[in-house]
């Protein structure tokens, strides 16, 4: 993206400062005519004025039509014998106030337009290489101030958003690059393989099947993330039943990592929730899986179900080794890790907590996480109660 630059020059004569200033100018002058109309009137009949009775008000103001239109039958009718220097001084204050009033107006125009044309300037030199800039109008509190303070909050939102799409993409082709070099690198070694055996094949296409299989997981995954509207096959669906499915196909993985887990449900009812069978699978299994992979060997998990009145809780407790508290912020950002390397060592993209947000919001649900440094991680899950 180049740099925005203005399709058409404003020549002087059709810039709004050129115009107000003639505005103010044609405005001022007449002003200035009128009152001198009216010194000159004062002056020149005096003794016409003093002659008529003002006691009537219509009688005052005919008096004053009856001159005016005395004027504009016979203009030299105002060069009454006397009045000739009074005319002098009256038409050089007159070219006095032409240029002072021109000049008074454009200083005017130029205090109220600088401003817009600082935001113009900003505006012109922004480019996707360079959203730094901002406008940061000062010393004043007025319109064209809040418009500023607008425009500069509107570029840090539209900053933030490229950096994150920026970061995106840089992420997205790394985790794409990294199987595809795995798969590039395996099929090289064997072609190179002057005595190649069987062992050799089934010990590639082993590897390229999992590359594959991560392949088709990464991109699966951003599609889902990236789809605007995500289509669920809703129905009533038992959480207590769900929940217990789910820690039954995680048990093999705990046992594995020496884990302990607990399902605690302090209910005696069973909580109805509308939504996706699979994909809350896919909600709580994604989160029990994190606990287990950053947990503590002998560490446990206990998963608590509650409710309100309106809404199901669904509790997922670990004492592994926990979050920074700076982290928590990113932690649903899409390709985020905590730890890179670890997570890469133990086959996570980054997706997993972004893709459970996404599930959660699709559910009309909420999704928070808090957690202490090498004392442990809880995240809580609401989803919406349906009735019997």
């Amino acid at each position: 993206m180049s740099v925005i630059k203005s399709k058409n020059n404003i020549g002087i004569l059709r810039s709004i400062k050129f115009k107000m200033s003639l505005w103010y100018t044609v405005i001022t002058f007449t002003i200035c005519f009128f009152l001198t109309l009216m010194i000159y009137i004062s002056y020149s009949m005096n003794d016409f004025f003093i002659s008529v009775s003002f006691v009537d008000d219509t009688t005052g103001i005919n008096s004053i039509i009856r001159i005016i239109t005395m004027i504009i039958e016979d203009p030299r009718y105002i060069l009454t014998p006397g009045t000739e220097t009074v005319w002098i001084y009256l038409g050089l204050a007159l070219a006095f106030v032409l240029p002072l009033s021109f000049a008074s107006g454009l200083i005017l125009a130029n205090a109220f337009f600088n401003p817009i044309e600082k935001i113009r300037r900003t505006a012109e030199k922004i480019s996707s290489q360079d959203l730094q800039q901002r406008i940061q109008l000062k010393d004043t509190k007025d319109e064209v101030k809040a418009l500023a303070d607008t425009f500069d909050d509107m570029l840090d939102r539209i900053d933030h958003a490229y950096s994150l799409q920026k970061q995106f993409i840089q992420d997205a082709s790394h985790e794409l690059k990294t199987p595809l070099s795995i798969i590039q690198t395996n099929l090289d070694v064997l072609e190179a393989n002057s005595h190649k055996t069987v062992h050799d094949y089934h010990a590639v296409f082993e590897t390229v099947e999992r590359s594959t299989q991560r392949l088709t997981k990464l991109t699966r995954d951003l599609l889902f993330l990236t789809r605007e509207k995500v289509v669920l096959e809703k129905k009533k669906i038992n959480l207590n039943e769900l929940i217990k499915t789910v820690v039954k196909d995680i048990e093999p993985k705990i046992r594995m990592e020496k884990l302990k887990i607990d399902l605690i449900i302090n209910l005696k009812e069973h909580l109805k929730i509308l939504g996706d069978k699979s994909w809350l699978e896919k909600l709580f299994f994604n989160i029990i899986d994190n606990s287990i992979k950053y947990n503590k060997r002998g560490g446990w998990i206990k998963i608590e179900l509650g409710k309100d009145s309106n809404n199901a809780f669904v509790s997922i407790i670990d004492n592994g080794q926990g979050i920074e508290k700076s982290e928590l912020d990113r932690i649903f950002e899409r390709f985020y890790r905590t730890d890179r390397s670890r997570s890469r060592e133990k086959g996570g993209s980054g997706l997993g907590l972004a893709i459970c947000k996404k599930i959660v919001e699709n559910h009309n649900g909420n999704i928070k996480i808090k957690s202490l440094v090498r004392k442990g991680t809880t995240v809580s899950i609401s989803l919406p109660l349906i009735g019997n």
